[in-house]
């Protein structure tokens, strides 16, 4: 059983970084060794190796000599990996010697079980160059550290990525490997690696021999999550493993093998992924393949340095923005939605407000995360609109917005697509890239504050406090521009006290509660408001998002009446938000709030 903590590593820069350091969660780093390495993988046809779990590797080393390995894949928890592997030494010089230490040997035994009468073909090859050092605690082995290059050419465009791995010896102990990922987490920010490098590489080879895809690029993700958090002879695993297979431009036959279903099967859920997509599966092993692994959570203690505590509350909520980006790309559910956007706005209140304290370097053009923030509220409100449409129209057969609701659902279509067109940019992706490697190569004790984060915080809190406090008045009802301006002053307050949680302790909650209450309220009370507005427009010119200069419709809608009885119900709600609103609104400038905040800062 082979045991390791994986890690992407973004760069060559980052690469060379960790290379130089001399010390690794309090173990002695020794002198690095280079390698240069071939790794050849072989499968048949239909990938029975893969189907049933497992890699097949030739690699040839520096000496000439070639190793050959059966890999189990998965088992990854986190950055840890456990994982069956079996291997020979061939030398291929001893030509009549080689084939029988081959056929003699324990993968062979094993391979034969999966191959039958198949043959094994050539899938691809890549290239290492492979720095590794031990890392010792005095005179005991217990890691061997892996700072790998690897490249691989497909249809002649080479892809190059890095990766660390820190392989348990024997000496070693579970809580030694725990060790060195906790310091690699907390002081670098290295983000685990759930594949293998032929799950990385496969999905590259797979990619240009696609010919009809049924699949979008955030669709096949999930499935392929699946197959990798599920065992391979899962239910779910096989049904993902066969759409796979399709949207490679496999056969229906040759995906039936691979995913051992039967023809009849493959075309039922070909034709089922037609009509719901990802909602093919339950949401158990939905959420399980959206969020196989949550990012660390990073403390942050009020006595440490400011500096530390914004380097670390910007990568928190980095790291938040990405987990929630496959499931965002999606558009099949608004919490997922939601969870990203409030991720996206702590991004940049951290940047607004921390940036200062951490770098005295310029802090990043922001243009883009709040261009990422308009695009996943656009395609929110579009998924709220069609869900109060829905509980509308709830128990009411007679009643019909079809012609509206086909609006929305094309509304929805180009905002997944805008939404998942702008991450895929170049733009955006190398913004990410900068930022992410700026906060990893970082050093706080260069950083130009050292007050504790305790001292510091009130000041970031009563900012957000005050600007909140001026959003809205109390006395009358607001309009649709001051209820999305009152909520976005009170989302920026809300993140604010979310970021600095820790600080907080349990007195987080206490200030929270009455500032995040009034917020979806307001949240409801814009909905609800801009729903009328669009119903209005609907009516008036037959399109929901008709221009300021359309002219009117010849005639109204064919789900007209529909609509009118939906626009009284839409003012009756309205009506009794706007009520609630100016309630809290009204307890949250009262002096009684304002005096508890004060008193939790001056236990701070």
């Amino acid at each position: 059983m082979e045991i390791e903590a994986k890690f992407n590593v973004p760069n060559a820069k980052m690469l060379a970084h960790l290379d130089a350091l001399q010390q690794i969660a309090g173990f002695s780093v020794l002198p690095g060794k280079t390698k240069h390495l071939q790794d050849c993988y072989l499968d048949t046809v239909d990938r029975r190796i893969f189907a049933n779990g497992y890699a097949l590797r030739r690699r040839r080393q520096d000496d000439g000599d070639w190793v050959i390995s059966l890999k189990g894949l998965g088992g990854a928890d986190g950055a840890i990996h456990r994982r069956e592997e079996l291997e020979t030494k061939v030398v291929p010089q001893l030509a009549d010697q080689a084939p029988e230490t081959w056929k003699q040997s324990q993968v062979y035994a094993q391979l034969q079980q999966m191959l039958g009468s198949a043959t094994l073909n050539l899938l691809f090859c890549l290239s290492q160059k492979r720095i590794t050092h031990r890392l010792a605690d005095a005179n005991r082995i217990v890691a061997e550290m892996s700072l790998d290059e690897v490249r691989l050419t497909i249809n002649g465009t080479e892809t190059t990525f890095f990766e660390m791995e820190a392989e348990l010896k024997a000496d070693g102990t579970e809580d030694d490997l725990r060790k060195i990922v906790a310091f690699l987490q907390e002081n670098f920010f290295l983000l685990p690696e759930p594949r293998s490098k032929f799950e990385r590489a496969l999905a590259q080879f797979d990619a240009p021999r696609k010919t009809n895809r049924i699949l979008s690029p955030a669709e096949r993700a999930v499935l392929s999550s699946i197959t990798a958090v599920n065992a391979r002879t899962d239910t779910y695993s096989r049904r993902a493993q066969a759409l796979l297979a399709i949207d490679e431009g496999i056969s229906g036959i040759v995906a039936a093998e691979r995913a051992d279903l039967s023809e009849r099967q493959v075309r039922h859920w070909r034709s089922e992924f037609g009509k719901a997509g990802v909602g093919i599966f339950p949401d158990r092993i939905l959420e399980k393949a959206l969020y196989p692994a949550p990012p660390p959570k990073l403390a942050i203690l009020g006595q440490a340095p400011i500096a530390i505590s914004a380097r670390r509350i910007l990568w928190q909520q980095r790291q938040l923005m990405v987990y929630h980006e496959l499931a965002a790309r999606l558009g099949h559910r608004v919490d997922d939605v939601s969870a990203m956007l409030n991720a996206v706005r702590g991004l940049l209140i951290a940047i607004e407000a921390l940036w200062a304290d951490f770098s005295s370097a310029a802090p990043p053009d922001t243009s883009l995360p709040e261009k990422l923030a308009t695009l996943l509220e656009d395609l929110r409100r579009t998924m709220l609109w069609q869900q109060h449409a829905e509980t509308f129209l709830h128990g009411a057969s007679s009643l019909s917005l079809s012609n509206l609701r086909q609006q929305w659902l094309n509304h929805q279509q180009i905002a997944t697509d805008a939404l998942n067109d702008f991450l895929d940019s170049d733009s955006f992706r190398q913004w990410l890239e900068d930022f992410s490697t700026g906060l990893q190569l970082a050093d706080p004790a260069q950083s130009p504050h050292s007050a504790e984060t305790r001292r510091i915080f009130p000041a970031y809190l009563y900012r957000y406090l005050a600007t909140a406090l001026g959003a809205a008045s109390a006395e009358s009802a607001p309009s649709p521009a001051a209820t999305e301006a009152a909520l976005a002053r009170l989302n920026n307050y809300a993140v604010c006290l979310s970021v600095f949680g820790d600080v907080l302790g349990k007195s987080k909650n206490r200030l929270a509660k009455l500032p995040l209450t009034l917020a979806e309220n307001l949240d409801e009370l814009y909905h609800r408001q801009s729903i009328a507005a669009g119903l209005h427009r609907y009516l008036a010119f037959g399109v929901w998002d008709a221009p300021a200069d359309a002219e009117p419709a010849a005639s109204p809608p064919t789900d007209a009446t529909t609509v009118a009885a939906y626009s009284a119900t839409i003012a009756a709600e309205i009506s009794q938000l706007q009520t609630k609103v100016i309630q809290l609104l009204a307890k949250f400038n009262a002096k009684n709030y304002w005096q508890t905040v004060a008193n939790v800062v001056k236990r701070l």
